[in-house]
């Protein structure tokens, strides 16, 4: 109340007489000082589409601070304005923004003039690809690519075509064990055959039908040298593919899979696939070609009177009748 007057102070600072007074009034004006207090500042490493601030928030004993974003630095917006701090996560690629802001005074301050802070937001980071890439080697032997694949971090589908195999090791011989539908569960380590170079294992949720085991170690990081003599890895050699004993100064790369070996059936040089199945007429060879070249079983061991069974001749594969 002013000398019997009553008035109401507005949202936008201007008052209003609550009623009209029976009697002449004179109001003298006196403006108050505006407020002031200490300015918000642009905030660092704002990313779009993320809930960071924009500004780091003002603060004001002689009122309250606004925030609006605005579509220019030159021209104050007219609304949207909010005690909230305005955040990045309207923001879909990298650009400037423009936050306003003003002190809105106490009733003993004016309200401020509107300022503006310019804001540097970065584009969004591109989701990270969970493909791994495996690079596999041809076989001299049938012309097709032979790689091995470890991984923790989740489920891994072979692409279309490519056969996977768990391999187990027992009494000197390796026995491959078709994973049917492709899928290579979180940690199980495998050998993938494929007529292509280059396997992109594509994660996913699904989880593999096959439950078996298999005798091979994974590594995530590469591992230099073989200094116990024990550690066989994926080659596709002279001799056939099959794992052969990792030089001294060799390397398993990362997210590849290795044979662990102790020796318990006697030394051995390498190991080959069993693929029996998949031998075809064009290998089978003349008694000639016995006789005059080296003959090995499918574990490496030469052979000196070769029976009835399967051999590798010449680095091929073979059946003798």
């Amino acid at each position: 109340f002013i000398n019997g007057v009553e008035l109401t102070k507005n949202a936008d600072g201007s008052w209003t007489l609550a009623q009209m007074p029976a009697f002449d009034v004179e109001l003298e004006v006196v403006y108050c000082d505006p407020a002031t207090g200490d300015a918000p500042t642009a905030a660092t490493d704002v990313v779009a589409g993320s809930n960071a601030d924009l500004v780091t928030a003002g603060s004001s004993t002689q009122g309250t601070i606004m925030y609006a974003l605005g579509d220019n630095d030159t021209t104050a917006p007219t609304s949207g304005w909010s005690t909230d701090v305005p955040t990045a996560d309207n923001f879909t690629e990298a650009g400037t923004a423009n936050v306003w802001y003003y002190i809105a005074g106490n009733d003993d301050y004016s309200d401020s003039d509107p300022a503006c802070v310019h804001v540097t937001i970065a584009a969004p980071e591109a989701p990270a690809s969970t493909d791994i890439v495996v690079t596999a080697h041809q076989a001299i032997t049938n012309g097709a690519y032979w790689a091995t694949f470890y991984a923790e971090d989740g489920n891994y589908q072979a692409p279309t075509g490519t056969e996977v195999y768990a391999i187990t090791l027992s009494n000197g011989k390796l026995t491959m064990n078709p994973v049917a539908d492709g899928i290579v569960n979180s940690g199980l380590a495998v050998v993938l055959k494929s007529t292509t170079g280059s396997l992109t294992m594509t994660k996913t949720e699904t989880n593999s039908t096959f439950q078996g085991t298999s005798s091979l170690n994974g590594t995530l990081t590469e591992i230099n040298g073989n200094a116990n003599g024990n550690i066989y890895v994926l080659n596709t050699g002279s001799k056939g593919a099959g794992f052969y004993k990792l030089a001294e100064n060799g390397t398993v790369p990362a997210n590849k899979a290795y044979l662990v070996y102790d020796g318990a059936a006697g030394a051995r040089d390498y190991f080959l696939f069993d693929e029996t199945t998949s031998i075809s007429e064009e290998l089978r060879v003349k008694s000639e070609e016995i006789a005059t070249a080296p003959v090995y079983d499918l574990q490496g061991r030469r052979v000196k009177n070769a029976a009835k069974g399967v051999y590798i001749v010449n680095g091929r594969k073979v059946v003798i009748k």
